[in-house]
């Protein structure tokens, strides 16, 4: 269990890292059949291969054109308007045991069918939280379908999908049915990740289509066209440009043109970085699916790309630029053997230092372990390996996971008996970043676009790059007596990549005086600094400074996370992770009490400066919904919806309990907000272009933020800390690289 709450903590930070939902290379999980997205992919220029390589696509190059038979229509992408467009007659809805699904849109064009809808109101209790024993969804006869009256099924082109704790939004792509069909029944088998028969299932919701009526909103696509031949060295190209309410989506191709040999290009190893003509930062979100065909394979060696620009009010040209790719070595390969012995038991590890080579990158096998269902393999190299794919005789196929810098991890599974003995490791399929400078850049004068003014960042905003660098380059130390110590998580030594070696301790803003308290998680100082609560091993439990001993709390399980002391340090609210509710205990086990039972996963926050409430977050459609429970009345009061937010870290009550920091990820782009507890007068805080701020953490009197910053500049420094005031300005930077803040003794 303690490595299982560790996985847990691990993965909320890395979540504020990546947007959920967010695939960076869905190609490279189809070529290497992996059965799930990359969800821990970082976006940083790992440097693999450097290319020299500087191309600008120049608005004296490119013709733009009205596209005839494209259109956009907004929540459903771009379409083929050379034939009738159907839509749904009206939205349909079924409710059961609770639970319900609505269908809120279809659109059928010539070539996709796409149907939108959400399910809501799922009880928590009721979904898997155990990678060994997945949810519905895994298998193929749990994926939900179309199906006419004329047993027509039209094929599965893919889905996107984005969820709220209690409830999910899917947007399904099917092939076209033939334009004589107008009635159909989208199947839906089970509730995605529910537990096998706990669920109302075979859901059928009939759907009926009717001609899109003459005042639909479909918005023309501008074709890209070079007015000259294209410079043969940049696979970088713009192809289709659409207005949106929110800006414009650009869409193009990248292909292997000027890549190392036998290099295959599959998708951006990194976010890609949009400038304006001042240099300035331009925010974008992800639109791959809103191109017209999403199923229709690329040619090998190219990959589409799509991305919604915010905002139309820009300093034009724009320019996209993109510092690296991943590409698959379809070419190169390599063995390795290792004896796992007669009997090798689950969790056992060989320690193999064997070197091998892949895609002309020397690559050491560092480890194995034995899983439940075969064996995991630790690789180390210099490059930045995005995955490999590895087979032992008849194991099943699957890719690998994304580690750190020079690190990574694949697996291989078996169905029944698990191989041991002498055993041949056959490594193949390597997909490698491959660094380089490639742009493109364009502007909207010529086109038939009407612009519109869309907000800037106020000039309050503190923490800015620019701000970041005159610090460091003016540094002036954080006086002594703002803060004597800090409470943290993070790398117990001085290896930030062993995560077997992560814990609690109190620092000084120096980086000196550490005091390790623990390999726990979600550590919590008492408001009279004399104990931290901590999760870990069976439950809740207490370091005391004094003796420096640690003990468990009575009545506390190993489900049990994320305690906050009261202010009046005489009670601990926490979160279970069995029902996903929120809690309270006296310090010594006793009065354990169960404070809400929300149909949702709450995330506790913070009490209440009177003690009489606790303040908690749940995932809602658009974002996490900030909350406050009244403990004696069980009275809930929602103070406001905050954007895209996942993890927990990421929210701070100001000491007086009036305001919030708080962390955001808009459109792609970190930032830091204040703003009181319902909402009002949010001020843009914290916002470094495409760098990550997060993990705000309040002083004891109100004066000072310190904030959490990850380059993606700067893979080798993890995390940098820096407190800033939230009255003046003023930065101070630290030499500390930590993950989370959870006390400030002033």
């Amino acid at each position: 269990m303690n490595d299982k709450r560790m996985k847990d903590a691990l993965e909320a930070i890395a979540r504020r890292d990546v947007p959920e939902n967010t695939n960076l290379m869905p190609r490279i999980a189809v070529q290497l059949e992996r059965k799930s997205p990359m969800t821990t992919l970082r976006a940083r220029p790992f440097v693999a291969i450097l290319i020299a390589l500087l191309i600008l696509l120049t608005l004296s190059g490119v013709v733009y054109a009205i596209g005839r038979s494209l259109g956009y229509i907004p929540g459903i992408g771009i379409v083929d308007q050379s034939t009738p467009i159907r839509v749904l007659a009206e939205p349909v809805s079924q409710t059961r045991d609770g639970i319900t699904i609505t269908v809120s849109d279809v659109v059928l064009t010539s070539s996709k069918t796409v149907v939108v809808y959400t399910v809501d109101n799922i009880p928590q209790e009721k979904l898997s939280r155990d990678v060994a024993a997945p949810g519905c969804g895994s298998k193929p006869e749990e994926h939900t379908l179309l199906t006419t009256s004329e047993n027509l099924i039209p094929k599965d082109l893919g889905y996107e999908m984005s969820g709220w704790g209690a409830g999910y939004k899917v947007r399904h792509i099917f092939a076209p049915l033939p334009a004589d069909i107008n009635d159909a029944v989208l199947i839906i088998p089970c509730i995605e990740g529910s537990l096998q028969g706990t669920l109302p299932e075979n859901w059928e919701l009939p759907l009926q289509f009717i001609p899109a009526p003459p005042d639909m909103t479909v918005v023309p696509v501008v074709e890209v066209t070079p007015s000259q031949e294209p410079a043969s060295d940049n696979p970088l190209k713009l192809e289709k440009i659409a207005e949106t309410e929110k800006g414009y989506i650009f869409v193009g191709t990248f292909d292997s043109t000027g890549l190392p040999q036998g290099a295959q290009a599959m998708d951006f190893s990194t976010f890609p970085i949009f400038t304006d003509a001042d240099g300035q930062d331009v925010i974008y979100d992800f639109a791959n699916f809103q191109l017209d065909q999403p199923a229709e394979l690329p040619p090998v060696g190219s990959f589409p790309w799509a991305f919604e620009i915010i905002g139309k009010d820009h300093a034009y040209p724009l320019t996209m630029t993109v510092s690296a790719v991943a590409a698959q070595y379809s070419e190169s390969s390599a063995s390795f053997e290792f004896d796992a012995g007669p009997n090798p038991q689950e969790g056992q590890v060989w320690d193999l230092n064997q070197d091998i080579e892949l895609a002309g990158f020397p690559v050491r096998v560092v480890k194995a372990i034995r899983t439940a269902d075969g064996y995991s393999f630790d690789f180390e190299s210099a490059a930045m390996f995005h995955g490999v794919s590895l087979a032992i005789g008849n194991s099943l196929p699957v890719g690998s996971g994304l580690g750190d810098p020079g690190h990574f991890i694949s697996v291989v599974r078996f169905e029944g008996e698990v191989p041991s003995g002498k055993l041949t490791v056959q490594a193949s399929n390597p997909v490698v970043a491959v660094s380089g400078n490639w742009q493109i850049q364009w502007g909207v004068e010529n086109l038939p676009i009407e612009e519109s003014p869309t907000p800037v960042a106020a000039d309050q905003t503190c923490l800015t790059r620019d701000s970041w660098q005159a610090a460091l380059d003016n540094y002036q130390p954080a006086p002594a007596d703002l803060a004597k110590k800090l409470l943290v998580y993070g790398a117990l030594g001085d290896n930030y990549y062993d995560y077997d070696n992560y814990g609690s301790f109190m620092t000084s803003t120096d980086g000196k005086d550490k005091q390790i308290i623990s390999q726990g998680v979600y550590p919590s100082l008492s408001p009279d600094g004399r104990y931290v609560a901590f999760a870990w091993g069976e439950g809740l439990n207490l370091f005391d400074f004094a003796s420096g001993g640690q003990i468990h709390i009575p009545n506390t399980t190993t489900d049990d996370n994320v305690p906050v002391w009261s202010p009046d340090g005489t009670k601990i609210a926490f979160s279970s992770g069995s029902d996903l509710n929120l809690y309270t205990i006296n310090p010594d086990g006793s009065g354990r009490t169960h404070v809400i039972n929300e149909n949702g996963d709450e995330q506790l926050v913070d009490w209440t400066r009177d003690n009489t409430g606790l303040i908690y977050g749940v995932n809602v459609e658009g974002g996490i919904s900030l909350r406050k429970v009244d403990i004696a009345s069980g009275a809930v009061t929602e103070f406001f919806i905050i954007p895209n937010h996942r993890a927990y870290e990421d929210f701070a009550i100001s000491p007086d309990g009036n305001r919030i920091a708080y962390h955001a990820r808009e459109n792609l782009q970190d930032a830091i907000y204040i703003s009181n507890l319902d909402g009002s007068n949010r001020r843009l805080f914290a916002q470094m272009g495409n760098w990550i701020v997060t993990a705000p953490f309040w002083s004891p009197d109100g004066n000072w933020l310190i904030i959490v910053m990850r380059s993606t500049d700067l893979p080798d420094r993890p995390t940098e800390l820096m407190l800033v005031n939230v009255n003046d300005c003023r930065i101070h930077p630290t030499p500390l690289s930590v993950e989370a803040i959870y006390g400030w003794i002033q």
